[in-house]
């Protein structure tokens, strides 16, 4: 009897190079009825990057050169969207899909800090209000191979075309008040701003799993790793409010930069099987973990307020993860 099962999941370069020595040794191709394959699900994940702690409060050492003393800004958990659609050729083990993903976050943070290096009550006061945000967005174009591994596990190899854009966007405003005469005046507002922009395509390869361990219950797995090749932009600005001359801007390019990325899954499932007109389709629900991880993926420049000016840009690694759930089907 023809079979229909889809699996959408991902995990590390280790379980594909296993994946791929097991099916080889053990795997036999099924004969798939052909289909439309189409999942959709959400996500609830935070990023992390080495380079967060973006917020600061200024201080005025004895000669009145600026200073930044970072303090944390760091991502909160955000809801983020997964859906895919292909296609199974019937009477093959071969199928075609193309995956997309997309989250933005944004996160901001306030403080109350002491503008100059004499930190007693008397002190003038600075209002610091930071944000930070990260925008994603990505599509896989796969073609892959089903094995049978035994009775109760099918893996699924892939290889395609990977496509990704990534933004990182930091930013902090510092409002200090000060008197004149016997009325305050509005705040002077410094403000300090990062951007980070990296657009990529590459090669990608991919394995995925399930074993069912119950009438319709099963374990999945799997993972991925992808190459992408692009530009990185890095754009920085300070803007001194009380003395433009001291305004900054800058801008890095970095073309043909690579980025390595690696995904990883692991969950749950419960699969139904419907059959009409002697066709078998398939309706799941899967709940797990992800890991979605970016090396060298966001930069930014370094503002050194003694000597007013911007160190070159340096790059950081970027990873998502959080549970997902997929509403998933063959039809």
């Amino acid at each position: 009897m023809n079979k229909k099962f889809y699996l959408h999941s991902l995990a590390s370069l280790a379980l594909i190079s296993s994946g791929l020595a097991y099916a080889q040794q053990t795997g036999t191709a099924p004969s798939l009825e052909g289909g439309i394959t189409a999942s959709v699900g959400t996500f609830y994940a935070v990023p992390t990057a080495d380079n967060e702690s973006f917020s600061a409060t200024r201080s005025l050492d004895e000669n009145g050169a600026k200073h930044f003393n970072v303090l944390n800004n760091q991502p909160g958990y955000d809801w983020g969207l997964d859906a895919s659609v292909g296609y199974v050729f019937e009477e093959t083990a071969n199928s075609i899909e193309l995956f997309y993903r997309v989250i933005n976050t944004n996160d901001s943070t306030s403080f109350v800090g002491v503008v100059n290096n004499e930190f007693d009550s008397d002190a003038p006061q600075a209002h610091i209000d930071s944000n930070i945000t990260y925008d994603l967005t990505t599509f896989d174009l796969m073609i892959s191979q089903f094995f049978d591994v035994g009775r109760h596990m099918q893996l699924r190899l892939l290889g395609g075309l990977a496509y990704v854009d990534l933004k990182q966007k930091q930013g902090a405003t510092f409002s200090e008040p000060f008197d004149i005469g016997p009325t305050k005046a509005d705040d002077i507002a410094d403000t300090l701003w990062q951007e980070s922009k990296f657009q990529g395509w590459g090669p990608r390869i991919a394995t995925d799993a399930r074993y069912e361990f119950g009438p319709g219950f099963g374990i999945v797995g799997g993972g991925s790793i992808g190459y992408y090749l692009g530009d990185l932009k890095t754009d920085s600005q300070y803007v001194d409010y009380d003395a433009v001359e001291d305004s900054l801007y800058t801008n890095d390019k970095n073309d043909n930069h690579g980025v390595i990325n690696l995904r990883a899954n692991l969950g749950i499932d419960y699969v139904y099987f419907f059959e009409e007109d002697e066709a078998i389709s398939t309706l799941g629900l899967e709940l797990g973990y992800f890991i979605d991880y970016y090396n060298d993926a966001v930069s930014s420049n370094n503002y050194i307020g003694q000597d007013a000016y911007f160190v070159g840009a340096e790059t950081y690694a970027l990873s998502y993860s959080g549970p997902y759930l997929n509403l998933k089907g063959v039809f």
